[in-house]
C-alpha cells in the first residue's frame, strides 16, 4: 500500500484533501465548553410530605426509599436528605452501568412502596438533566413587584424560543397570592373561623355554565357567578348574611392584599429589586453560539422595555470558555510557529514544509474523528491538540529523513519513498503501539477528576492515529517529489557542519565517557532519581487534587440562626456588601474597579438544603481575569477580613462557584445513628479544623432548625369534642393558612390564602389564648386543652447509604497550607477522639479528597495495565525480555524531570500533573526504541557492543534532538503563559516538557551505558536482527 500511494498520481493528494475537507466541515459543529462532562449519571427521587418535620420525613420517606432500593444493582452511592415537608434522595450511578435501566428499576421499586402515609404526595423519579448554566438576566427597576414579575414571565416565554435554551427559571419571587388576613376580634364577634371563611370563598368564587336559552332569534349562554381576580372584588364578596338581612363582606373582617407566598424569597441587583432569569442550555448546544443569541435578544428587548426597568447580564458562565479557548488558540499558533522554526533550523525549507504538512492534515483529521465520537472543544481536548503539535513531528521527521537519505543515494523517487518508509515502519509502528498501550487505558479513569482528565490522552491517541496514516501514505508522495537535489545553501552547510561538530566532539565525548564509566553513570542516574523522589516524599513538593481555577464570579453564602426574621438578615447582608465595596476600593486604583455587579438572593444558600428568611447569597460579577491583577483568592481573603465577626451567624462562607471537577478542599464525613452524638462529634471536628492556620469557612450540614412549639393534649379534651386532628386543623388554618381557591390571571395561577393577621401571628402570647371552636359552637383557649412546650429539632437530616451523616467542609489558603497534608493530620488527630468518645461513629473522606482517591486508584490500575501491554509489544518487537526493559527505563527517567520541573517552576503536583506524566510514558519510549534498534543493527554488522552503543547514540542524536525540540517548542508558549486563565493547564504541560527533556538527555547517555552493562553481565548478546516490518 505504501508503494501504491507513493506511485499513484492522485491517491495521496485525494486522501489529504479528504482529511482537510472533513476536518473543516466538522470544526464548526464542535461544541465549545470549559470542561468535559464530569458528573456521574444521577437519578433523583423527591417526595413531598406537607407539615412533617425532618425527623418524620426521615422515618417515613428516606428509610422507606433506602429499603426499597436495597436490592437494585448499579447504585454507587445513595444520598437522602430529610427536611421539613420533603425528602430528596439522589442516586449516583455506578461506573459503566446503564442509567436508563437503573431509572426503570428505581421507578418500579418506588411505585411498590406501600408504607407512605396518605398525606405524602406521589414521589417523582427522574434522571437529573444535563442542562448546563449559561447566563442570568437581571430584570431590575423601580416598578411594582407584581409588574416586575409579570415582565420577567413574559420575557421567559420569549427566551425559551431561542435555539439551545433548555430551561429558564425565575428567582427572586415566589408564587403570587391574595393574602386574606383575618381580624380575630371580628371572627369571635360573628362566630367564624378561618375554615368557614375558606369554605365561603370556595362557594362564592365560582363561574359555571348553566345552559343555553334558545330563542327564535338567537341563542344566549347562561353562566352563574364570577371569579374574583382583584383585591376590590374579593373585598365585596359576601361570606355570611345576618338574621337582620344584612351581609358580612370579606372586607369587613379581613385585610386583603396581593403579595407573594414566601416574601422572604427576593432578589436585589445592584441595590434594586430584581427578577433574575436563570438560563440553562442543552448539553448538545454550543455555549458561545447560544450566548450570542441571548445577547442579541437582550439588545432587542431593551428597545421595548419600560423606562422604569433595565436589563443586565450577570453570572456569565461563557466568559471563562471564550477566555480560555482564545488563550489556547494563541498558544497553539505560537507553538506551531516555534515548531516550524526548529525544523527550518535543521532542515532545508522545502524539507521543513513537507514535515510540517503532517500538522494540519493530522489535526484536521483528528477534529473530524472527535466530532464522530462526540467530543467537544474544551480545555482538555484543546490542550491535547496543542500537545500533539510537537508529537506529530516525530514520525514525520523519521520517515522523511529516511526517504531523503535513500533519494540522495541515487534511488528513484518511488523506490526511495517505498524503502524509506518500510525500513523504519516497524520501529515507528512499535512506537505508536506503545503510545496506544498507555493512552488507551487512560480512557477508563474514574472519579470526577478522572472523567475530566481522560479525554486528553484519548485526543492524543486520535491525533497520533491519524498522523500514522498521514506519515505512511501521504507524506512519502509529497516528500519524494519535493526533495531538493541542489547543493545546500552555504549558510545551511555551515549550520550542519557546526551541528555535526557539536555532536561528534561534545555529545560523542559525553557518551563515550558515560559508557566507559558506565557503573558510575548508572549510580549517578539512580541518585538523581532518588533526589527527585525525595522532593515529593519529603514535602518540599506539595500535592493537590486539582489546580485552582480562576473565574469571574465570587459569592458569600450566609446562614443566620434559624428563625431570624428577614429584616435582620437584610441588615447583615448590607454589612457584607459594604465590606465588598471597601475591598473593591482597596484593590482598585485611579477609578479602576474589579466588581461589576452585585446580586443578592434571599432565602437561598447552596451549602444547605434549606430555605427561609435566615438564608442569603451575595454574588458579585468581576471584570474578566485578563483585565485584573488581583486573583480570586486574594479578593476573597480581603473581603473575608473586612467583614470581620458578625453576630447570630451560623455559617458565612466566601468562595468562587465551582467550575471544575474538584469539590471543597476539606470535606470529611462522619456517619452514625445517634443524631446528638453526630452533632457533638461534628462540632468537635469542626473546632479542630478551624484551629489550623490557613483554614477558613468551616461548615457542617447538621444543625438545629427553627424553634418549635409542641402541643400535647390534656385529659378531658375529648369531652369537649376536640382531638389532635381537629386542634391541628384549626391551628393550621389560623397560622399557616388555608388555600381557599386559585384563580388564573394572565399566565400565572394565583392562590387565595386565608389566615390570621400578621400582628396576631407575631404575638407569641396569642398561642395560649387561641380560641378553638368546639362541636357545640363554644370557644375554648388552647392552653385549656393542651400542654405547650418548646423544642428545636434538626433542620435537616442527611443520610448516605442508609446511615445518618454530618459533613464538615472547609476552604484553605493554598499559599499557607496543603489540603492533603492537612486532611492527613486531621484524620490522625481525630481518629483517637472518635475511638474514645464516639465509638459508633465512622469517618470517611468526601468531596475533593474522595474524587482524588478514586481517580488515583484507577490511574494506578490503568498505568500498570499500560506498562504490561507496552512490555508485551516491545518484547514481541525485539524478540527479547531484557531489551524492552532498557526501553522502558526512560519512564522513570521522565519522572525525574517531571518532579524537578515542578520544583523549579514553584508548582504543586496535581492530578493533571500525574496524567501528564502517565501520558508521557507513551511518548518518551519512542526515542529509546529507535536507539535500541540501531544498536542491534550495528551489532549485526560486526561491531563491538561499546562501538554499537556509542555509534547508535551519535547517529540518532540529530533525530532525537529535533523531535524533542519540536515537541517542547510546541509546549513552551503555554508553559510560560502568565495569564491567570492558563494556570490550571501549566502543571500538565510542565510534566510533559520537563519530563521529555530529562528523558531525552538521560536516554542518550544511560541507555548506551546500560546496554554495555547488560553485555558485561552476559544478559544480552548478538541476536537475530529484530523485524522492522509492521507488527
Amino acid at each position: 500500500m505504501i508503494r501504491f500511494f507513493a506511485a499513484h498520481p492522485t491517491a495521496a493528494f485525494l486522501l489529504a484533501l479528504g482529511l482537510v475537507v472533513s476536518g473543516l466541515m466538522a470544526l464548526p459543529g464542535l461544541q465549545r465548553d470549559t470542561f468535559p462532562d464530569f458528573l456521574a449519571d444521577r437519578v433523583e427521587i423527591s417526595a413531598a410530605y406537607p407539615g412533617a418535620n425532618a425527623a418524620e420525613v426521615e422515618e417515613t420517606i428516606c428509610v422507606a426509599i433506602e429499603d426499597a432500593l436495597d436490592a437494585v444493582s448499579g447504585i454507587d452511592q445513595l444520598h437522602c436528605t430529610a427536611r421539613a415537608n420533603v425528602g430528596i434522595a439522589r442516586i449516583e450511578v455506578a461506573f459503566g452501568h446503564d442509567v436508563s435501566r437503573l431509572l426503570t428499576d428505581v421507578k418500579t421499586q418506588i411505585d411498590a412502596i406501600a408504607t407512605f402515609p396518605d398525606t405524602v404526595e406521589d414521589p417523582i423519579v427522574r434522571q437529573l438533566d444535563v442542562s448546563k448554566p449559561l447566563v442570568s438576566i437581571a430584570v431590575s427597576g423601580t416598578m411594582s413587584e407584581t409588574a416586575l414579575k409579570s415582565l420577567a414571565e413574559d420575557m421567559r416565554a420569549r427566551i425559551l424560543r431561542i435555539p439551545g435554551i433548555a430551561e429558564v427559571s425565575i428567582s427572586g419571587f415566589s408564587d403570587r397570592r391574595f393574602d386574606i388576613a383575618l381580624n380575630s376580634i371580628d371572627l369571635e364577634r360573628y362566630g367564624l373561623t378561618a375554615g368557614m371563611i375558606a369554605q365561603a370563598i370556595r362557594r362564592q368564587n365560582i363561574e359555571l355554565p348553566a345552559g343555553t336559552i334558545e330563542t327564535s332569534e338567537r341563542n344566549i349562554a347562561l353562566r352563574v357567578g364570577a371569579r374574583s381576580r382583584s383585591v376590590s372584588e374579593l373585598e365585596r364578596m359576601v361570606v355570611r348574611e345576618t338574621a337582620a338581612g344584612g351581609a358580612i363582606r370579606l372586607g369587613d373582617i379581613a385585610t386583603i392584599t396581593e403579595n407573594f407566598v414566601e416574601p422572604e424569597i427576593r432578589s436585589l441587583f445592584n441595590g434594586q429589586r430584581a427578577a433574575v432569569l436563570n438560563l440553562l442550555r442543552n448539553s448538545e448546544a454550543d455555549a458561545l453560539n447560544v450566548f450570542a443569541e441571548v445577547e442579541y435578544f437582550i439588545e432587542t428587548e431593551r428597545l421595548r422595555l419600560p423606562a422604569t426597568a433595565s436589563l443586565s447580564l450577570t453570572n456569565d458562565m461563557t466568559s471563562v470558555i471564550s477566555e480560555r479557548l482564545g488563550l489556547l488558540t494563541i498558544n497553539a499558533l505560537q507553538g506551531f510557529g516555534l515548531v516550524c522554526l526548529v525544523l527550518w533550523a535543521f532542515f532545508s525549507l522545502r524539507f521543513s514544509l513537507m514535515v510540517a504538512l503532517a500538522l494540519p492534515l493530522s489535526l484536521l483529521g483528528a477534529v473530524f474523528l472527535m466530532s464522530v465520537v462526540g467530543y467537544d472543544l474544551n480545555l482538555l481536548t484543546t490542550v491535547g491538540l496543542l500537545i500533539a503539535i510537537g508529537l506529530l513531528i516525530d514520525s514525520a521527521v523519521v520517515i522523511n529523513e529516511n526517504i531523503a537519505r535513500h533519494a540522495s543515494a541515487g534511488l528513484n523517487i518511488i523506490e526511495a519513498a517505498n524503502r524509506g518508509v518500510k525500513e523504519v515502519s516497524g520501529a515507528v509502528l512499535a512506537s505508536f503501539l506503545t503510545s496506544v498501550a498507555i493512552f488507551a487505558p487512560l480512557a477508563f479513569l474514574e472519579g470526577d477528576i478522572g472523567r475530566v482528565l481522560r479525554v486528553m490522552p484519548v485526543v492524543l491517541l486520535i491525533v497520533l492515529s491519524v498522523s500514522l496514516v498521514v506519515s505512511f501514505l501521504v507524506l512519502p508522495f509529497f516528500t519524494a517529489r519535493a526533495l531538493d537535489t541542489a547543493a545546500p545553501h552555504p549558510i545551511r552547510q555551515r549550520l550542519d557542519a557546526a551541528f555535526d561538530a557539536f555532536r561528534d566532539r561534545v555529545v560523542g565525548n559525553i557518551v563515550r565517557l558515560a559508557v566507559s564509566w558506565r557503573y558510575l553513570t548508572l549510580g549517578l542516574t539512580g541518585l538523581c532519581f532518588l533526589a527527585a523522589i525525595s522532593l515529593l516524599a519529603g514535602g518540599t513538593l506539595k500535592f493537590q487534587a486539582f489546580p485552582d481555577l480562576e473565574g469571574d464570579i465570587i459569592e458569600a453564602r450566609l446562614m443566620m440562626t434559624p428563625g431570624t426574621p428577614l429584616h435582620r438578615t437584610e441588615e447583615t447582608v448590607a454589612k457584607i456588601i459594604a465590606a465588598l465595596e471597601r475591598t473593591d476600593d482597596a484593590l482598585g486604583a485611579g477609578g479602576y474597579t474589579i466588581v461589576r455587579n452585585i446580586a443578592v438572593d434571599f432565602s437561598r444558600n447552596a451549602n444547605f438544603s434549606d430555605r427561609g428568611p435566615h438564608l442569603a447569597t451575595i454574588k458579585a460579577d468581576l471584570v474578566p481575569s485578563e483585565d485584573r491583577t488581583a486573583r480570586v483568592n486574594e479578593i476573597l481573603q480581603l473581603w473575608r477580613q473586612d467583614v470581620g465577626v458578625l453576630t447570630d451567624i451560623v455559617s458565612l462562607t466566601f468562595s468562587e462557584p465551582a467550575i471544575g471537577p474538584a469539590g471543597r478542599p476539606i470535606e470529611i464525613r462522619l456517619a452514625g445513628n445517634d443524631l446528638d452524638q453526630l452533632q457533638t462529634a461534628g462540632i468537635a471536628l469542626s473546632d479542630l479544623i478551624t484551629g489550623y492556620i490557613g483554614v477558613s469557612d468551616v461548615t457542617t450540614d447538621l444543625h438545629r432548625g427553627t424553634p418549635e412549639i409542641q402541643l400535647t393534649l390534656r385529659d378531658g379534651a375529648g369531652r369537649l369534642g376536640l382531638d389532635a386532628t381537629s386542634i391541628a386543623t384549626q391551628l393550621r388554618a389560623g397560622l399557616y393558612g388555608l388555600t381557599a381557591d386559585e384563580v388564573r390571571i394572565g399566565s400565572e395561577t394565583v392562590r387565595i390564602d386565608v389566615r390570621h393577621s400578621a400582628d396576631w401571628r407575631a404575638d407569641l402570647g396569642q398561642i395560649d389564648d387561641f380560641g378553638l371552636l368546639t362541636d357545640d359552637g363554644r370557644r375554648v383557649p388552647l392552653s385549656a386543652v393542651a400542654y405547650i412546650s418548646y423544642s428545636r429539632d434538626m433542620a435537616l437530616i442527611p443520610r448516605v447509604d442508609g446511615m445518618r451523616t454530618v459533613t464538615i467542609s472547609g476552604d484553605i489558603d493554598p499559599a499557607i497550607v496543603n489540603a492533603n497534608e492537612l486532611i492527613t493530620l486531621v484524620v490522625d488527630q481525630f481518629s483517637p477522639v472518635l475511638s474514645e468518645r464516639f465509638p459508633d461513629i465512622t469517618m470517611t473522606l468526601a468531596g475533593q479528597a474522595q474524587s482524588q482517591a478514586e481517580t488515583a486508584g484507577s490511574m494506578q490500575r490503568v498505568f500498570v495495565i499500560g506498562l504490561i501491554a507496552m512490555f508485551m509489544i516491545l518484547s514481541f518487537q525485539f524478540r527479547s525480555y531484557v531489551e524492552p526493559l532498557i526501553v522502558m527505563l526512560s519512564i522513570p527517567l521522565a519522572l525525574t524531570g517531571v518532579l524537578v520541573g515542578h520544583w523549579l517552576m514553584g508548582l504543586d503536583m496535581s492530578m493533571p500533573s500525574v496524567v501528564g506524566f502517565v501520558s508521557l510514558a507513551g511518548i518518551v519510549v519512542n526515542n529509546a526504541i529507535l536507539l535500541v534498534v540501531f544498536m542491534r543493527s550495528h551489532l549485526d554488522q560486526g561491531r563491538s557492543v561499546i562501538e554499537a552503543a556509542t555509534q547508535a547514540s551519535l547517529e540518532r542524536f540529530r533525530a532525537i534532538f529535533v523531535t524533542t525540540a519540536t515537541t517542547v517548542a510546541g509546549l513552551v508558549p503555554l508553559l510560560f503563559e502568565t495569564s491567570l486563565q492558563a494556570q490550571v493547564l501549566v502543571p500538565l504541560v510542565a510534566s510533559l516538557a520537563f519530563g521529555l527533556l530529562a528523558a531525552t538527555l538521560l536516554v542518550l547517555i544511560l541507555v548506551p551505558a546500560l546496554y554495555v552493562i547488560l553485555d558485561d553481565l552476559r544478559v544480552i548478546g548478538r541476536k537475530e536482527q529484530p523485524s522492522l516490518a509492521p507488527v
